[in-house]
């Protein structure tokens, strides 16, 4: 009928069979391929994978073999039923219920049949070879046979299992890899598992399973190669970079010669194991003697274990801390450099590791030298990137800026929103400024005014890291306030030298010449009336100009203890010419016991007299004068009211510049230089106080300064 032949797989497993096979010829089908072919008329296309022609036709001594499929066990041994033979001999019964079944028969005793191990066997017992005819019958019948893929489709879909990995190990972290490794694995198992349950198509994934558990060792390997190629290759070129932080230096000549401007330090000797000279050093031949005043400082807080500097200074005592630290930055060149030699090569990347971590701790050593140098500068700095985004700034900036942001809290910003606040001088707008540094390289210098106030110098500079490529600017902001206001100060000296000044003069000279061409043209008492009022109102402009720039430029004004009150008592005295003229009543409101302050009396009477001055200037005739002190805590407030011509709102701001003075026309025939108030300002601010002052337009002025108490002064000194 057939061939029963069941082939073991190289495990030792009945997973397959040959549904054909014969010598020279594969004729003869499998015993169940007979048996359904009697069963069924309608003969079915055999299934299984065909034997590839090996060129060998009809020889008696080569077994073909042809239709290779692999089984579906229905269950473990004794899934089919068992029934004795001698049983069916015995019972009718049994006999009956066989009617109308596929029976077959063999041998299922130990020893008496053949035993073959199969997939389903497990730890049970080996399934007869006649139980495995029916499993192989079963599943012909059911069309259940599994087939193997195409060994085209099998090589197709192991290798893009296989090139998986390739393609996305390099894109992954370490860790993500390993997942996906793990993945991969499972997915092989489970693809294989349903193509065998759902599809009956058997894919082996022996190789796929193994090319994917050592892609994750061999990808870990090829990169941590690359990684400590790469290391090696970093490592040497910053060890080529020139040290910024503490160069070290075979000669320590230079150095000693600098530190001993700052150290008085006579000689210093280093020990290793404390006891062995390493290096030693001395300002001159210096006695025996010397050793043996040293001050011993142990170099373990510094880091180095084991080490001991000896120092000996020319005064009696210790060094300092700093002193310290300065000296061991010299002697950096004798102490062991942190270093790590592996004892093995699997230490290698290790060390490497180690290497990295110093060298980071250097770069950032490095990085915050330079955020500390670049913030402690005096001009402001600012470094943005071509997209207009902040990569530095410093706190001068900030300033400059008048924000209230931190440096991190402004890295990263845009440097857009921060340039509203600076307003250029000229016709350029920023945009035209930020276009010719970025795209035409050019450096400018630009004049502008900020939101706070100050005068700043901008310099921008394009950046260039490499290759001459732009790759942002570099804004620095100079104060040039104090310069601004030196020159609009020598402007304004130089308008009141060339017209204030010589205005009297010129009137007196013209006096003079026309005295020269007639004689009674005016009589005498006239012309030196006029030379009076001429060569006072010279010497008033004098004094006042002078009295400015002596307060202005003194250091130091000689405070001692004063009455407030006698000062104003004095400078009321002072006026009263000038108000019994216009017939002005001053009013001496100050309080009957003393009240003290610390100033300069010259000054501060200077400073009254000028604030009764110009009330009186400014008021009508028979108008009123008042000068009150009131004590408020600890603090002293002096006012100055009138009643006389009041000072327009939009003057106010500006009524203490220097020679400003508010033109309107009622008073255009009251002289004056405009340096009186400025004159006051600059006294009360030298003594530490503050400026008031209301005005309105046609019912008088309120000057009033407020100053600490001299009690008070010493609470607060104390």
């Amino acid at each position: 009928l057939g061939h029963a032949h069941v082939e073991l797989d190289v495990d030792g497993l009945a997973r397959s069979v040959y549904l054909k096979e014969g010598l020279a010829n594969a004729y003869w089908p499998h015993l169940s391929v007979a048996l359904l072919n009697m069963l069924d008329a309608d003969k079915q296309p055999l299934p299984g994978e065909r034997a590839p022609d090996d060129g060998i036709i009809n020889s008696l001594y080569y077994l073909k073999r042809d239709y290779h499929v692999m089984t579906p066990y229905a269950g473990p041994p004794g899934h089919f039923k068992y029934i004795s033979y001698a049983k069916v001999l015995r019972d009718p019964d049994v006999r009956a219920s066989l009617r109308d079944k596929i029976i077959f028969v063999g041998a299922t005793a130990t020893g008496l049949g053949d035993l073959l191990p199969t997939p389903v066997s497990a730890f049970s017992q080996p399934m007869p070879g006649v139980e495995v005819n029916a499993n192989i019958f079963d599943a012909l019948r059911q069309g259940l046979i599994i087939e193997a893929l195409e060994p085209t489709t099998r090589y197709i879909l192991s290798a893009l299992i296989v090139l998986l990995p390739v393609f996305l190990f390099p894109r992954l972290s370490p860790r993500s890899a390993l997942f996906m490794s793990v993945a991969l694995i499972l997915g092989t198992l489970a693809f294989s598992l349903i193509a065998l349950i759902s599809l009956q198509r058997w894919f082996p994934p022996a190789a796929p399973l193994l090319a994917l558990t050592l892609a994750y060792p061999l990808w870990s390997w090829r990169r941590l190669e690359q990684a400590s190629r790469f290391l090696n290759q970093e490592l040497t070129r910053l060890h080529q970079e020139p040290a910024l932080l503490s160069p070290r230096s075979e000669d320590l000549a230079p150095g000693m010669q600098f530190i001993s401007t700052l150290i008085p330090v006579l000689a210093w000797r280093l020990y290793q194991n404390s006891k062995t000279t390493v290096a030693e050093w001395q300002q001159s031949p210096q006695p025996t003697s010397t050793f043996t005043q040293q001050t011993i400082i142990d170099l373990t807080p510094y880091q180095r274990p084991g080490w001991l500097l000896a120092i000996t200074l020319a005064e009696p005592r210790a060094p300092s801390k700093q002193e310290t630290s300065l000296l061991l930055e010299l002697v950096n060149t004798y102490l062991p450099q942190e270093s790590v030699t592996p004892d093995s090569s699997l230490e290698i990347f290790e060390t490497r590791i180690l290497q990295v971590q110093e060298t980071s701790k250097r770069i950032r050593a490095m990085r915050r030298f330079m955020d500390d140098s670049l913030n402690q500068m005096a001009d402001g700095v600012i470094v943005i990137n071509n997209l207009g985004q902040i990569n530095f700034i410093n706190a001068k900036a900030i300033s400059h800026l008048g924000l209230d942001n931190t440096t991190d809290q402004l890295r990263h910003q845009y440097i857009s929103a921060l340039l509203n606040n600076i307003e250029l001088e000229g016709p350029q707008a920023w945009p035209q400024v930020l276009q010719q540094t970025l795209l035409e390289a050019t450096s400018q210098q630009l004049n502008s005014r900020s939101s706070t106030g100050h005068d700043l110098l901008i310099q921008l500079s394009p950046l260039a890291l490499e290759r001459h490529q732009i790759s942002g600017l570099i804004i620095n902001l100079s104060d040039i306030s104090y310069l601004r206001n030196a020159e609009r100060q020598r402007a304004e000296t130089f308008s009141f030298l060339s017209h204030d000044l010589r205005s009297p003069l010129a009137s007196l000279l013209a006096l003079v010449q026309i005295t020269k061409l007639d004689d009674e043209a005016m009589d005498k008492a006239e012309i030196i009336d006029w030379v009076e009022v001429y060569s006072n109102r010279t010497l008033n402009l004098a004094n006042d100009f002078l009295d400015l720039s002596q307060v202005e430029h003194s250091v130091d004004l000689n405070f001692e203890p004063l009455d407030l009150c006698i000062i104003a008592a004095n400078a009321v005295d002072s006026v009263w010419h000038q108000s019994s003229i216009k017939h002005i009543q001053v009013n001496d409101l100050s309080p009957d016991s003393p009240v003290y302050i610390n100033g300069s009396a010259k000054f501060m009477e200077r400073a009254l007299i000028n604030l009764l001055s110009n009330a009186i200037k400014y008021s009508p005739e028979n108008a009123s004068v008042e000068v009150t002190i009131q004590q408020q805590g600890g603090r002293l407030r002096c006012c100055i009211n009138d009643t006389g011509l009041g000072i327009p709102e939009q003057d106010l701001a500006k009524i203490f510049d220097r020679y400003f003075r508010v033109n309107t026309a009622d008073r255009a025939n009251i002289q004056g230089s405009g340096l009186g108030l400025a004159f006051v300002k600059t006294v009360i601010e030298k003594h530490g106080g503050e400026m008031h002052v209301e005005s309105e337009v046609g019912k008088g002025s309120r000057f009033c300064f407020e100053l600490a108490s001299y009690e008070n002064r010493n609470m607060t000194a104390d």
